[in-house]
């Protein structure tokens, strides 16, 4: 068995609409990720510092880094680094974890001044 860094978090799922072999894991405590895209659609905020995107069964990580230099182009970083998981989704899935992402990136730009 091997073990994987998601920084405490014990909670993974399995991501619906694809194969068995992702999961996602976040600290985000108050429900799932639709419930997080539909916060983010009505402009709430959403608690949550981590998203982690896991390849089962050779246990790959993968989470968005902190920015370095233009949000934009770390987004599309991100998008591209993590289109093998977007193809396996529905749309509307795809799009809620893109929307996620965005969001996340506004607010880390805010955060950072």
């Amino acid at each position: 068995m091997r073990t994987i860094d998601i920084r405490g978090i014990t909670n993974m799922e399995l991501v619906r609409g694809g194969t068995s072999e992702w999961y996602w894991a976040t600290d985000y405590v108050h429900g799932d990720l639709y419930e997080a895209e539909e916060l983010f659609r009505q402009k709430n905020s959403m608690q949550s510092n981590r998203l982690y995107l896991i390849h089962y069964p050779d246990g790959m990580v993968y989470e968005p880094v902190l920015p370095v230099g233009d949000l934009d182009a770390l987004y599309q970083e991100i998008i591209q680094s993590i289109s093998p998981i977007l193809a396996l989704l529905s749309e509307k899935r795809a799009s809620a974890i893109r929307q996620y992402l965005k969001y996340r990136l506004h607010y880390l730009k805010a955060a950072m001044g």
